[in-house]
């Protein structure tokens, strides 16, 4: 499952076709501009950070296997080693991403979350990304007309 943002009031439109709120009240717009910013650099700061983490797990050379195959691997020190590994990832994860900030935000601007099925999602988006290269086709080909 994954998770998608849904906003439970709707911002006034005033006449707006195009769905831009044209509201003269522009903090309101300005602290969601600056949310997403927020969010976006949260974002770019979890890429860098997994991409060091990827790098210092090769460097250290954890998964080379050495010794002969027919020893006895301890199962309970490894999975007690993998606990201790993955518990300390999420809280690392979770101070360094300022996971309860990010939730009290959006409690903050009556925004609620909702579980929605990875499959439909994937599959939404695929069909989004079809439709977005046949239109990009589509011109390209009237273009060369």
């Amino acid at each position: 499952m994954t998770l998608a943002m849904t906003k439970t009031k709707p911002i006034s439109d005033k006449g707006a076709s195009n769905g831009i709120s044209t509201n003269t009240n522009t903090s309101t717009s300005s602290t969601i501009i600056r949310h997403h910013r927020l969010v976006i650099m949260e974002r770019k700061q979890i890429c860098v950070l997994t991409l060091i983490l990827a790098l210092l797990i090769f460097k250290l050379n954890i998964f080379t296997v050495t010794g002969d195959q027919d020893e006895d691997i301890p199962h309970n020190e490894v999975r007690n080693w993998a606990l201790k590994f993955g518990v300390d990832l999420w809280e690392f994860g979770r101070q360094f991403t300022k996971m309860n900030e990010i939730k009290s935000r959006f409690k903050d601007n009556d925004v609620e979350v909702k579980r929605k099925d990875g499959i439909i999602l994937l599959r939404e988006l695929a069909a989004e990304v079809k439709n977005f290269m046949d239109f990009k086709r589509n011109a390209v080909m009237v273009s060369t007309l």
